[in-house]
């Protein structure tokens, strides 16, 4: 196992951090998106100003139930107020199968387009799929895409969504709650071309961007194509692969 640098970026009301092996046991403040280090996989850990925990995904394997055990604060009585799975293909379900058999949930259902949660200052819009009858060839493009808003600070979350999911998300919904630029984008597929909507990223010019991706994994993801292009439009690239956890704080 080799050892993952620590850097730390300050711009405006956002911390980035890039974590090593584990998450640190430390109070927090703000709001704190977590792009947990679950190799070929996504899991993302969203913490609350009052302490409440948001799972979206639970990775691959057993690495996302390991660290939220080494959570001090989640070690007696593991509760996730609201767990989300985007899509159903394992390397997104198979630990959150095992950390649902060790935590509680509170809300834990499929959400479609239309769908809002609020929860301490977060507002949760859920933007993809349309419909639970929504059957598409490619069970990526059933992915729930959500807009992660809080205050002036947006994320969007899309999964392993394709790019003519990105294409057809509600622009006049995003353009209402996107303000000066979108401030980070979980990029789509773990950094696959598939997920490359041009003309979406380009007006939406995601100031950071980060992909979940495993090391060495056999797809060659990310795509060199997506990277040169985020590159281009001056996203700020983190890759877990690289860095391991990415930890954004919103203020």
């Amino acid at each position: 196992m080799h050892f993952r640098s620590l850097a730390l970026i300050y711009i405006l009301y956002i911390l980035v951090s890039i974590l090593s092996n584990t998450l640190s046991n430390r109070e927090s403040r703000g709001m704190t998106f977590e792009f947990l280090d679950v190799g070929q996989g996504d899991s993302i850990l969203i913490t609350t100003t009052a302490g409440k925990f948001i799972l979206i995904d639970g990775g691959g394997d057993y690495t996302a139930d390991r660290l939220l055990f080494e959570r001090q604060r989640l070690l007696s009585g593991c509760h996730l107020d609201v767990v989300i799975l985007t899509h159903e293909h394992a390397d997104h379900s198979v630990g959150l199968e095992r950390i649902l058999k060790r935590c509680t949930a509170g809300t834990y259902k499929k959400l479609y387009k239309g769908d809002l949660l609020r929860i301490d200052g977060l507002e949760l819009h859920v933007l993809w799929p349309p419909e639970k009858s929504y059957t598409p060839s490619d069970i990526n493009d059933t992915s729930t895409v959500i807009l992660a808003d809080y205050g002036f600070f947006e994320v969007l979350l899309t999964g392993d969504a394709g790019s003519t999911v990105l294409s057809s998300l509600d622009k006049g919904k995003l353009d209402n709650l996107i303000q000066n630029g979108l401030d980070i984008l979980k990029v789509s597929h773990h950094g696959s071309k598939t997920g490359l909507d041009k003309s979406f990223l380009r007006k939406y010019t995601p100031r950071y961007a980060v992909i979940q991706v495993g090391e060495g994994n056999k797809f060659g993801l990310p795509d060199e194509e997506v990277l040169d292009f985020l590159g281009g439009i001056g996203s700020e690239i983190y890759r877990t692969d690289m860095q391991g956890t990415v930890e954004i704080k919103a203020f």
